[in-house]
């Protein structure tokens, strides 16, 4: 019969204060906690054996900085990025988007049928079209419209050459897995008389707001990994919380930015080999 070894005292006691990062541990504590899972033969008089143990343990934890220690015989989980998600794990999240997409002809033949002489002016029943919109010259070639969502922005622009771009604002709402959800599906009717190709992801920021998490003595960290991908670290006052962000240029289809969206935020389970685990870092 095979049977699985016992887990060391090292990392029992790990995962004690993993369960509650902000809680301060003392030898005594942790025993009583370990007493609990003692079968009935357990004697009393061995226990401070057993704390004798546990402050052994505590202190090779303290030296490879794995604990912190607030005050002589108290100590908790340290929190650093690999520790973090013990703390809090708040989901990823989406913000600072750009999407595009692009009609099969140009604007005005799109959308009223209209094929004039010269391609790169609008025609006058065009230009009605877009008043009656509500949107608003930009450029000689360009008009946007702004629309508020679920209380975030929307910003449209199109172009004579039938090229949309919508820029999603929701840096003080960031999108969740739902809300992408909800918003293709505003989108898709908000453009169906647009007629546009598949809408593609050109600028994307990902980030996780963490509440319990504090910067002393740092207002920010940014880090440019390379060409387009730029990495942040704030404090975000407006909603009072850490900002752990990343923004990329990227050419991702709608759907395969949203599949992975899910994946981030549905992780797959690690199998009993320790394979498949997926962590933040990763990404952010």
């Amino acid at each position: 019969m095979f049977f699985l070894p016992e887990k060391s005292l090292n990392k029992k006691i790990l995962e004690i204060m993993q369960k509650d990062p902000r809680c301060q541990y003392t030898a005594s504590v942790l025993d009583r906690i370990f007493y609990k899972e003692k079968p009935e033969n357990y004697v009393k008089k061995k226990r401070n054996k057993e704390i004798q143990n546990i402050r052994t343990e505590i202190s090779r934890l303290l030296r490879r900085e794995q604990i912190v220690k607030h005050r002589r015989g108290y100590y908790s989980l340290k929190i650093t990025s690999a520790t973090l998600k013990f703390l809090e794990n708040p989901p990823i999240t989406v913000h600072g988007l750009k999407l595009e997409c692009r009609a099969k002809q140009t604007l005005q033949k799109t959308i009223l049928r209209i094929t004039a002489n010269n391609n790169k002016i609008y025609t006058k029943e065009m230009l009605d079209w877009f008043k009656a919109m509500s949107f608003k010259e930009s450029t000689k070639y360009r008009w946007f419209k702004r629309i508020p969502w679920e209380g975030r922005g929307l910003e449209v622009t199109v172009h004579l050459n039938g090229l949309i771009e919508i820029w999603v604002k929701s840096s003080e709402l960031p999108l969740s897995y739902p809300d992408m959800v909800r918003l293709c599906s505003y989108l898709n009717g908000f453009l169906s008389t647009l007629k546009p190709e598949d809408i593609m992801v050109r600028q994307i920021g990902v980030a996780k707001d963490f509440q319990s998490l504090r910067m002393d003595g740092l207002s920010s960290i940014t880090l440019h990994k390379f060409m387009n991908d730029w990495s942040k670290i704030y404090y975000k006052e407006t909603i009072g919380a850490v900002r752990i962000e990343r923004h990329l240029t990227c050419n991702l289809s709608l759907e395969q930015a949203m599949n992975t969206l899910f994946l981030l935020n549905n992780p797959q389970q690690i199998n009993g080999n320790g394979h498949g685990e997926d962590t933040f870092e990763d990404v952010v």
